[in-house]
């Protein structure tokens, strides 16, 4: 972080709700490329606009609006980062912020920290960009478009949700799940394609890919702990190597891979599907399982156990609605079918 910080001049439009006022906070810095978000209880959607500048309009109680830090900080290689954060001596209150990014400058980094839930929309992402929740709340990386970027990383830190849904997402250079604690990363798309995928996930987590055309040359899940991986629709893969420390799962049945590399340590388990080649190795009470037919090479040891594949389904978690009410949404997966729950306070 650079020494040089911004403040925009703020002006507040009159509103009809006199519970509730708006304040509009313009940036004309450019190179505007990170967002930095830790405002606990709020709901922030981000969008692009025509404009060369950055506006953020902020709806809420005339008390928890004077309450938010919003600033532009250098932030490293020439780029600035747009600072939102809260007042630590205040009491936590709904806020209701809206994002408008010049559309010629996306963002290549997003941290959220809390319990907000935060909305990135078509065209905020930059070709080469990192997503990060900490916390318990939600980022939902909600496209509506066909999407095409070079790389994506994600991280979740913590019991939060990390959602990315598009019609179909394409990234040259490869894709990178991370999740850390007990949170949930999922991705929904028709078409998913990456030269190269990694999830992960350290805890008690889960990572989801659901996609009707998986397609990677090499793909790495690894879990340690007893989290999960789960694959869900159908792929074709090259090379998937799996590595599972503890009572995890990887369940990649959907998955039609060339060559499988597996390694479990503990009683944790890998259902899996190879045409060519499955070579594998248990340490504890774990299993190695495949899907009928076995490949022309099998090398497991202990022992290579037999599978069925059953197809499953995962329905996206709905998207916060745009106002100040305090949404609660559950969804809990039971043999295979959905259940959601959506309540809005």
């Amino acid at each position: 972080m650079g020494s040089s910080t911004t403040t925009a001049t703020p002006t507040t439009p009159p509103v009809d709700d006199t519970t509730s006022q708006k304040k509009v906070l313009t940036f004309d810095e450019t190179h505007v490329h990170a967002l930095r978000e830790g405002v606990s209880g709020s709901k922030v959607f981000v969008s692009t606009h025509s404009e060369k500048h950055t506006t953020v309009v902020f709806t809420g109680a005339p008390a928890d609006l004077e309450a938010i830090k919003a600033q532009v900080h250098m932030y490293k290689l020439g780029s600035r980062v747009l600072d939102l954060s809260r007042d630590a001596t205040t009491v936590e209150g709904r806020v209701l912020m809206e994002i408008f990014l010049d559309e010629a400058q996306p963002l290549r980094a997003v941290e959220s920290v809390g319990s907000s839930e935060l909305v990135l929309e078509d065209g905020t992402l930059a070709h080469h960009a990192i997503v990060e929740k900490i916390g318990s709340g939600a980022i939902f990386v909600h496209f509506t478009k066909d999407t095409v970027l070079q790389q994506l990383h994600t991280v979740l830190r913590g019991s939060g949700l990390i959602q990315v849904d598009a019609p179909n997402l394409t990234l040259h250079a490869g894709l990178q799940v991370d999740v850390v604690g007990s949170g949930s990363t999922h991705f929904h798309a028709l078409h998913l394609r990456a030269p190269t995928m990694a999830t992960k996930v350290t805890g008690s987590g889960d990572i989801l890919l659901d996609a009707s055309h998986l397609g990677t040359d090499k793909l790495m899940s690894m879990v340690t702990g007893s989290g999960a991986i789960r694959y869900y629709e159908a792929g074709i893969v090259g090379e998937h190597i799996v590595d599972v420390s503890g009572s995890g799962k990887v369940l990649a049945t959907s998955l039609l891979a060339e060559r499988v590399l597996a390694s479990v340590v503990g009683s944790g388990e890998v259902c899996t599907q190879a045409m060519k080649a499955l070579d594998g190795t248990v340490f504890g009470s774990g299993a190695i399982a495949a899907c009928d037919p076995w490949p022309e090479h099998v090398a497991v040891s202990p022992r290579l156990t037999s599978t069925m594949h059953v197809p499953k389904s995962w329905t996206a978690r709905g998207l916060p609605t745009r106002d100040l009410k305090l949404g609660f949404r559950k969804q809990l997966n039971l043999f295979g079918n959905t259940i959601s729950i959506n309540l809005d306070l």
